[in-house]
């Protein structure tokens, strides 16, 4: 019984994936109700933790604000998005579902992109054009499973962080990551692994980063006088320059825009604020293309930095992964993601205090 539980609640978390991508709102908008009712349900008789109320606190206010500055529809859709994420995590710290059926998943999606990289025949995108979603009529890459090749790699990068843990098969997961074309999910795999295998050493080289970024720190506020914002501008700008569009394309793109003084005054506010008009006059030609950013304006600096706090503590494995994914098309956010980051975080760490008993 619990597993076909489990399998059910699986499929409708894919299904829920899936309808992301297409223009079924409607069919989208009842999964959505579904799992905020199972997820509301499982959670009836909870002990919260401090920590998980004053998250709870920090978002009805956040969302309370949001309603009061934007239309109702704008507050409407960040509160789904980040109320859906903070009703994902309470109920997956404390449910566990049987991941198996994930396997035949990952499966399916990589058959999808390997038979595009081999013969050309994209079925992903067969499905995209015929679900009409935001990738439908783009030709050239794999979109997989999930009709999205970001989202596609994403759900893989996931599923090999953790079945390739201990076994030193990370390079066939950066080859089965490198199919998809999601060159950024592929950085932030490689990223992953490398804290990894370097993690006996990570506090020191903290230590170390934190001790330079005070000195630099210091020695720049001399620079400019004690002006925070010249501050920030003697910092960004020549890092800017060093990552334009010119001198290496994509990333230029991605790093230009996060190390831009000008795209951090747009998006960085307080409280939720209108996404719409972060792509008003928008600092280059290209748009946003930091899931950050964006994040940051359905949420807001304090909700979104209560919400990483807790999510991150959950998902020690998958913590870098989702930092320098989020520097473009990253997710914190979607049921099926956190619960994968959630479960297989928890399984490693257990087989970890094991090894570390034996």
């Amino acid at each position: 019984m619990q597993s076909v539980k489990s399998n059910v609640m699986i499929l409708l978390m894919v299904f829920h994936m899936l309808l992301a991508f297409s223009h079924f709102d409607s069919l989208q908008i009842l999964v959505e109700i579904a799992l905020i009712i199972w997820f509301s349900a499982g959670l009836l008789r909870a002990r919260f933790q401090v920590e998980e109320v004053l998250l709870i606190i920090v978002y009805l206010i956040a969302l309370t604000v949001s309603f009061y500055v934007n239309e109702p529809t704008i507050a409407l859709l960040g509160g789904k998005i980040m109320g859906l994420g903070i009703l994902s995590i309470l109920y997956f710290s404390r449910h566990k579902l049987e991941p198996g059926i994930l396997s035949i998943i990952f499966i399916i999606n990589c058959l999808l992109v390997i038979t595009w990289k081999v013969t050309g025949i994209n079925l992903g995108q067969s499905m995209a054009d015929q679900a009409g979603g935001s990738w439908s009529d783009v030709n050239g890459r794999p979109l997989g499973l999930f009709m999205s090749a970001h989202i596609s790699a994403y759900f893989s990068a996931i599923f090999l962080i953790y079945y390739l843990h201990r076994v030193r098969s990370y390079g066939l997961g950066i080859f089965l990551i490198w199919t998809t074309t999601s060159v950024f999910t592929l950085v932030a795999y490689s990223s992953q692994i490398f804290v990894i295998y370097a993690v006996r050493h990570v506090r020191r080289i903290l230590y170390i980063l934190c001790i330079g970024l005070c000195f630099v720190l210091i020695l720049g506020f001399i620079e400019v006088g004690g002006s925070g914002e010249s501050l920030l501008k003697f910092f960004l700008e020549p890092i800017s320059s060093f990552f334009s569009p010119d001198r290496i394309k994509g990333f230029g793109i991605i790093f230009g825009q996060v190390f831009n003084y000008q795209a951090w005054d747009r998006v960085l506010t307080i409280f939720p604020s209108d996404y719409r008009l972060l792509l008003v006059g928008w600092i280059d030609q290209w748009g946003n293309e930091l899931m950050w950013f964006t994040y940051m304006q359905h949420a807001g600096a304090f909700l979104l930095a209560a919400y990483s706090w807790i999510l991150f503590r959950r998902i020690r494995f998958y913590v870098i992964f989702s930092i320098v994914g989020l520097l473009h098309y990253g997710d914190i956010t979607s049921p099926l993601f956190i619960y994968m980051m959630i479960t297989y975080s928890g399984i490693l760490q257990n087989r970890e205090k094991r090894l570390e008993s034996s």
